[in-house]
């Protein structure tokens, strides 16, 4: 139910891959990735071979999660089998295995192709709590059961599932989220273009939530019921434009907005402007929370991007040499 979207490089890539580099190669009973084709001689075709691209082996019960895999020749070339369906389903795609953690348990996943199999071990465990989290360019803020947001706004929050000694476990979906007074759940959206990676390499849940008015948004699963109480303002007592650096010379703003009082308020958005506009690309167009800017080559000088909500206007910029 929840989105967790993970774009390699040169795209945006706010939460890691599911593990990133840190690649696990499993057990290979056919002698690992590479090696030699025997005989003496050279062959123009690689061995087959398979690495897990993530090293994640502990799923939230309920939970799904994307297995990257490199692979020669194609996965869909490779049989997949599990040892205990009943604890784990498994679905190849093109490149990914999607894992669906059914009940809690310990299986082996296999992947075989004639006589060389690789295999990932996976624990199912039963989340015993939850996280809550507001998502963050610039930081990543502490759990909370409070959101302030603007009323009619959208926004997106982080879940992190717990096992019963407080160990993060993988995985999207492990929740049902329903809402009640003015807060409901929002559209499948996924990850905003920036989050603040929780630097553990563990995929979260990123869902979106409408606060129409105040209310609570309510969290059930294998942890039980977590309540967050939501308050709704009209409008904020001071905005930030964050800049933040994707990759070269191309930067994501986002608006950040506080109350009075100096807490965070979710749901901001807006309109921008860059000056100067001309070799300056923008999208999406000049309005919402998050503004992609991207210099074309010609360009060099300083970049100055204005977010305005309401009467209140902030400013920041970035330099192109």
């Amino acid at each position: 139910m929840f989105g967790c979207a993970s774009d390699p490089p040169p795209k945006p890539q706010p939460m890691g891959n599911a593990g990133g580099c840190n690649g696990s190669y499993g057990s290979d009973s056919g002698g690992g990735w590479g090696g030699s084709s025997g005989g003496g001689g050279s062959s123009s075709q690689p061995p087959p071979g398979l690495v897990f691209e993530s090293d994640l082996h502990r799923i939230a019960s309920g939970a799904t999660l994307q297995l990257d895999t490199l692979a020669t020749p194609p996965l869909e070339q490779w049989t997949i089998t599990v040892d205990d369906p009943d604890v784990l389903g498994v679905t190849p795609g093109d490149h990914r295995i999607e894992l669906a953690a059914l009940t809690p348990g310990t299986t082996t996943l296999h992947a075989q192709l004639g006589d060389r199999t690789v295999s990932y071990d996976v624990t199912i465990a039963a989340a015993a709590k939850l996280e809550v989290r507001l998502v963050r360019p610039d930081h990543r803020p502490e759990p909370t059961s409070h959101v302030t947001a603007l009323a009619g706004s959208v926004d997106t929050l982080e879940i992190t599932y717990l096992d019963a000694d407080g160990g993060v476990l993988a995985g999207s979906g492990a929740a049902e989220l329903t809402g009640e007074g003015g807060v409901s759940p929002g559209p499948l959206g996924g990850q905003p273009l920036v989050v603040a990676s929780p630097q553990d390499g563990v995929p979260r849940d990123y869902t979106e939530v409408a606060f129409g008015s105040g209310g609570r948004m309510i969290a059930e699963g294998d942890f039980g019921r977590v309540a967050v109480d939501v308050t709704t303002v009209l409008r904020p007592a001071r905005i930030d434009a964050v800049l933040t650096l994707l990759w070269g010379v191309v930067h994501v703003a986002t608006i950040t907005g506080q109350t009075s009082a100096g807490e965070p308020i979710a749901g901001m958005s807006g309109t921008w402007t860059v000056a100067p506009t001309e070799h300056i690309l923008t999208a999406p167009d000049t309005a919402g929370p998050q503004l992609l800017v991207l210099p074309d080559s010609t360009f060099h000088g300083t970049v100055a991007i204005t977010a305005h909500v309401d009467s209140l206007t902030a400013t920041t910029s970035f330099d192109v040499p």
